[in-house]
């Protein structure tokens, strides 16, 4: 069985994450990513799981945002909401991760893939918010299909509160190909492409 990858829960208490770990473990995931400061506040243990510290930025001053990833030891994420954020964060060195919500769908274009190649940075689509409504629905098709035709890595995450919040690989997958996206590359977004980042990212992975 593969092994899986979530880079995002988002437990609102130090309790929901253990059940989330648990029911992890149990669909295969074996990294998923947790807020660094959550991560140190509540000291929770999974067995034959590791967590990866992550820290969202939402920096809009380029030089600014060169300051803050510069000297962190996790994945570091910027969220982004408008085209030129887009072309600019990943020209930000120490950025690891890029998130995008349903609007920026139709900026992923050929000139994109370059930018995105040259800097080896991560898509992040949240699919809580990509799936929560038609027409979010309708721009993650856009978004997928475009990431595929021109090789784009991406990552789907769950930004799970609670272990029911999780999605089944499974799920995943078959929501890619319903969406057009064939084999293997349907779990290419839970397993190679999240991981390619993670093994070119100087992290301080915490094992439980």
């Amino acid at each position: 069985m593969a092994s899986y990858i979530d880079l995002s829960v988002n437990p609102e208490e130090c309790g929901s994450l253990t059940p989330i770990c648990e029911k992890a473990r149990l669909l295969g995931y074996k990294l998923i990513g947790v807020n660094k400061d959550f991560l140190e506040k509540c000291n929770v243990k999974c067995y034959d799981l590791t967590f990866i510290p992550r820290v969202v930025l939402e920096e809009k001053n380029l030089g600014d945002l060169r300051k803050k990833a510069r000297n962190l030891d996790s994945l570091v994420v910027v969220t982004v909401d408008k085209l030129s954020d887009l072309r600019r964060v990943p020209l930000v060195r120490n950025v690891n991760v890029i998130r995008i919500n349903p609007d920026m769908a139709k900026y992923i274009d050929k000139s994109q893939a370059r930018l995105l190649a040259r800097s080896m940075k991560l898509l992040e689509l949240p699919l809580p918010i990509f799936t929560s409504t038609k027409n979010n629905l309708y721009r993650f098709a856009i978004a997928i299909r475009r990431m595929h035709a021109y090789d784009i890595p991406y990552a789907l995450v769950s930004d799970a509160k609670s272990a029911y919040e999780l999605w089944h690989p499974r799920m995943v997958k078959g929501l890619l190909e319903l969406l057009g996206i064939p084999e293997p590359y349907s779990l290419m977004p839970i397993t190679s492409y999240p991981l390619r980042i993670l093994g070119k990212s100087v992290l301080n992975i915490q094992k439980s």
